[in-house]
């Protein structure tokens, strides 16, 4: 088994993030160092400064680590809690899968009906074209193909 890495399109944006701040508030201990959650494949948690994981964790959540973990009366300055709080985060991220709503206004309707009307004229035009001459009966331009 290897260390979980971030998904690319892993975001937390949005979703509720007590779940993950009572994990790491609670007594689940961390994996090894080896098998702990990364944001990237070649860089462990712990081998990150301070800035690097608020940052990190800012894009995946848009929320204020600093301002989470003292709600939850964690030392938001322990690089300890930050790794902690960065391995559940990214599990978590990476578990969601969320697909982008749909809405259905009059304005995503016109534009869905464009894009099928243009995909139709652009088939029915590629329908239409002559054959390439090197399809013609002795490859001469200007010859129409013989219809069997």
């Amino acid at each position: 088994m290897s260390a979980p890495i971030l998904r690319t399109d892993a975001t937390l944006v949005g979703h509720r993030l007590t779940p993950i701040l009572s994990k790491v508030k609670g007594g689940e201990p961390l994996p090894p160092e080896d098998l702990r959650a990364r944001f990237e494949a070649d860089k462990a948690l712990t081998a990150l400064n301070r800035d690097d994981i608020i940052t990190r964790l800012k894009e995946i959540t848009a929320e204020d680590p600093d301002t989470l973990l003292q709600l939850v009366n964690l030392d938001h300055k322990d690089h300890e809690v930050l790794v902690r709080f960065a391995h559940f985060v990214i599990l978590a991220a990476n578990e969601t899968m969320d697909a982008q709503p749909i809405h259905q206004t009059e304005a995503s309707k016109a534009a869905a009906q464009l894009a099928a009307d243009l995909i139709a004229q652009t088939q029915q035009q590629e329908t239409r074209r002559e054959p390439h001459p090197s399809m013609c009966e002795g490859g001469h331009e200007g010859r129409k193909a013989k219809v069997v």
